[in-house]
């Protein structure tokens, strides 16, 4: 019954991981549809303020990407160390990890738009929000007898759009670093788990 009970819970958790990558995907589709569009009508417009609309709307989106990247971290670990260690024939999760490192570490070497798909789509927010500041500074600084001009509210405008790049690249390095999410989840539940055996032993 208790192992029933277990593989029950295993495949509700495993649903919820594959919607949670659902939602990341249409997540990244969207920042990217939104941030090119704002690009299209700072051209179009010949308004500058749109591109540092990217960078204000890049930072929550991109925040709650990682939310969600933690949230399936969590499920992933959680399937791996509380239920495949007890039931021995659920082994998907733990088959899956390995078969990604593998194919990873065989395919990026032979093929390199795999190589650069990966580098766009865990970098691809930076590229934009930095391509953005470049726009947006093109379009602020004047060249008048070989001196540069810039008014004092694009200069606040262009340090405020710096401060949110560097968020993106912290933001973006976390989002990359995924196996370093789970292992900090791993080591939580562990310290859960002994904690858990010692207060049971001490009643």
């Amino acid at each position: 019954m208790k192992e029933k009970a277990l593989e029950l819970e295993y495949n509700n958790i495993k649903q919820e991981i594959f919607v949670l990558m659902q939602r990341c995907d249409n997540l990244i589709v969207s920042i990217y549809t939104v941030s090119i569009t704002l690009m299209g009508f700072g051209y179009e417009l010949s308004n500058k303020y749109f591109f540092a609309l990217i960078i204000v709307f890049i930072i929550p989106m991109h925040g709650l990407l990682n939310v969600r990247r933690y949230h399936m971290a969590r499920c992933s670990v959680y399937i791996k160390i509380c239920l495949e260690l007890h039931i021995k024939y659920l082994r998907w999760e733990t088959m899956v990890g390995k078969i990604d490192a593998e194919f990873k570490a065989l395919y990026q070497k032979e093929n390199m738009i795999y190589k650069l798909t990966s580098i766009f789509v865990g970098g691809g927010m930076t590229i934009i929000s930095f391509v953005s500041i470049i726009l947006y500074m093109q379009n602020s600084i004047i060249i008048e007898n070989n001196i540069l001009h810039c008014p004092i509210i694009d200069i606040a405008v262009i340090v405020l759009m710096f401060l949110g790049f560097c968020i993106i690249v912290y933001l973006s390095k976390e989002y990359v670093g995924y196996n370093k999410v789970c292992k900090k989840y791993e080591n939580i539940i562990k310290n859960i788990n002994e904690n858990y055996k010692l207060s049971k032993k001490l009643q």
